[in-house]
Formats: C-alpha cells, structure tokens, sequence
C-alpha cells in the first residue's frame, strides 16, 4: 500500500508540473502567432511554438493516465474490489472524516 501511495503521490505533483509546463507552451504559441500576424517572427516560430505546445500537452496526458492508474492500483492495494464482487464488512470503523480525506485525495 505504502509504494501504491507514493506513486500516486509523485504522479500527482508530476501533473502537476506537467499542466504548468503546457499552459505555458500554450501562451508562447499564441504570442507566436501575434508576433507572425504583426511581421515580427517568421512562420516557423510558429511552427516550432505549436510543436512544443503539442509535445507538452501530450506529457500531461500521459501523467494524467498514469496517475489513474496509479490510483487504481492503490485503491486495490488498499483492498478494494471491483463491481460484481462482494466486499466483506470490517470490524475496524473508519470515522468519516477518515474517509473524506480519501476521497477528497482521488478528487484532486
């Protein structure tokens, strides 16, 4: 459970770092596109700008896919099943502000 955590956990702030790095792979392309509609840079600044926008949305997307699967496997990890299989009840109770903080951690 614990190595199923810290995946998840290192994907998370991966993504993180990935939807930073896209947004502003974004913003260059579109001052790009300015700068060539005003004459200032050549269309292959353009070009360039798309590619790495491209490249670094499609990082994100990828760590967004491994961080599902990551979450994935630490929800099984954990012990939890999938639908059609009956979970036995636990005798330790979970306080309910226990598993808010779960839930809230697959939300983000």
């Amino acid at each position: 459970v614990e190595d199923a955590m810290a995946a998840w956990h290192d994907d998370v702030e991966h993504t993180e770092l990935l939807h930073r790095a896209a947004e502003d792979s974004r913003l260059a392309s579109d001052r790009a596109r300015k700068l060539y509609s005003a004459g200032l840079v050549g269309f292959l600044e353009v070009l360039t700008t798309e590619r790495t926008a491209l490249a670094a949305e499609n990082a994100e997307a990828e760590a967004r896919l491994e961080r599902l699967q990551d979450a994935v496997n630490l929800y099984t990890a954990m012990g939890a099943g999938w639908q059609g299989v009956t979970v036995t009840a636990t005798t330790l109770p979970v306080s309910l502000e226990k598993q808010n903080v779960l839930a809230r951690a697959f939300r983000e």
